[in-house]
């Protein structure tokens, strides 16, 4: 039988808990949200919206300093159309925001909880090797910008 949760039992330690069960990487605990890596290594987080009812999985890809910003929402509106599952916009610093809302109102199945978070890394995954041709995604941007202030 599968295990469920009604929506007074869904909590972050539950959730963490869960998640440490059946293999997730996690960073050390938090009690407003969960830190995670994708088997890629890349780092994302979950956080519950309780007074709303709806888990909330995000992540922030760099976007490359040098492209403009019509370079970088063709990039977000070209995602938004052909992958399934999350939205994608630019943040304050044009940077790729990537989210996904799951709501547990009439309570969440763990199994299929656990399923979306992995498919949620492995997207992320996904993106950073195969909708990245034009390398708009710079995981070192923040790198050569750490660099540059010790310079100066």
């Amino acid at each position: 039988m599968a295990l469920i949760w009604c929506e007074d039992e869904v909590s972050i330690e539950k959730l963490s808990q869960h998640l440490s069960d059946s293999g997730f990487s996690m960073q050390a605990p938090d009690p407003d949200r969960i830190e995670l890596r994708t088997e890629g290594g890349l780092a994302y987080c979950l956080e519950a919206l309780q007074d709303q009812k709806f888990l909330l999985l995000r992540a922030y890809l760099p976007l490359r300093a040098d492209a403009s910003r019509d370079e970088k929402v063709a990039y977000a509106h070209g995602l938004n159309g052909h992958i399934f599952l999350p939205s994608f916009r630019l943040d304050d610093d044009d940077d790729l925001g990537v989210s996904y809302v799951l709501p547990y109102q009439h309570g969440l199945i763990a199994g299929q909880f656990a399923g979306i978070v992995r498919r949620f890394g492995a997207m992320l995954d996904f993106l950073v090797r195969k909708q990245n041709d034009d390398e708009l995604i710079d995981f070192d941007k923040y790198r050569r910008e750490a660099a540059s202030a010790l310079l100066n």
